[in-house]
């Protein structure tokens, strides 16, 4: 494991801590994008052009930034996975974020299609997890602010009628980062119960 500090939202960082990472390791094989968060829930009249960048630049920049970095390195050894961690929220609509969080979790999903045709020539794949509400700590901490009755609504829509657990997530990111998944590309997996 090597530790790496830095803001993915700015490109200096990013070149810093790839080149720290390819330098320290040999090269990267997997990528994951899997920076962001979102807000509590509401409507577009709640959201300033400040929140709304914001948004776009955690979830969608940072995501852009370290897989432009990354993508050079995996194109030259002509072998990679990159995994985006979406949303369903990018599928459909968020019901614990706003709308700037659906659109940058959409544009990540976008991204990923067309990566996976760019990248596809270089034996890169490029695939996507879209979860649910899952029980990261900041999720946890939104959901206890809701009555028992929204998180039940919440849950309506879930077949298995249950947040996931970050290992669930994780277990799918695993399979498209693996051998196994070698000739999945451009698709996007619901994580969503």
């Amino acid at each position: 494991a090597m530790p790496a500090e830095g803001d993915v939202t700015r490109a200096a960082d990013v070149s810093r801590i790839v080149e720290q990472g390819i330098a320290q390791c040999g090269g990267i094989d997997v990528l994951v994008n899997n920076a962001g968060g979102g807000t509590m829930a509401r409507w577009l009249d709640d959201v300033d052009e400040a929140a709304w960048m914001r948004s776009l630049d955690v979830n969608l920049k940072s995501a852009f930034l370290v897989t432009k970095a990354v993508a050079p390195h995996m194109r030259e050894r002509r072998r990679g996975r990159i995994v985006m961690v979406a949303s369903v929220a990018g599928r459909n609509m968020s019901r614990l974020s706003g709308p700037e969080y659906s659109a940058a979790k959409g544009g990540m999903l976008a991204f990923m299609r067309h990566l996976a045709v760019e990248f596809g020539p270089f034996n890169v794949t490029v695939n996507a997890v879209a979860p649910g509400p899952t029980m990261v700590e900041r999720v946890a901490k939104k959901w206890e602010l809701r009555g028992a009755a929204e998180r039940e609504k919440i849950l309506r829509n879930v077949p298995l009628g249950r947040p996931a657990q970050p290992e669930e997530v994780a277990a799918a990111i695993l399979f498209l980062a693996s051998d196994d998944a070698s000739y999945i590309t451009g698709a996007c997996i619901d994580v969503y119960g």
